[in-house]
């Protein structure tokens, strides 16, 4: 009877053992898995990083270009602005040198 108790024992201490081994290969199945979660997680959140950084990299390139543009046609302004004061002033010294024939044939028609 003593041997059936120590059987029993034995019986119940295999069936233990082996209910704690399947829990632990359950908790590293599921550890394992949430892993693979992370893994995946982790690489959709690379990608997506990546993808922010070209299209920042992308819209700094086009702003650069944008503000040369505006550089460029700001210099075009300026130049216009020059070239046009210069043809006022040529167009004023003209209407004074005109005057001043005007006059001169006056003053001659008169003397005459």
């Amino acid at each position: 009877s003593a041997s059936c108790a120590e059987q029993n024992i034995d019986h119940q201490r295999a069936a233990e053992s082996a209910e704690l081994e399947e829990a632990v290969l359950q908790a590293q199945r599921s550890s394992e898995a949430h892993i693979e979660e992370l893994q995946e997680t982790l690489a959709v959140s690379e990608a997506s990083a990546k993808a922010s950084a070209r299209s920042l990299r992308a819209e700094s390139l086009e702003a650069a270009a944008l503000a040369a543009e505006c550089r460029a046609l700001v210099s075009a302004s300026e130049h216009h602005y020059s070239a046009t004061a210069l043809l006022e002033a040529r167009a004023d010294n003209c209407l004074l040198v005109q005057a001043d024939q005007l006059r001169r044939q006056d003053e001659a028609t008169a003397a005459a």
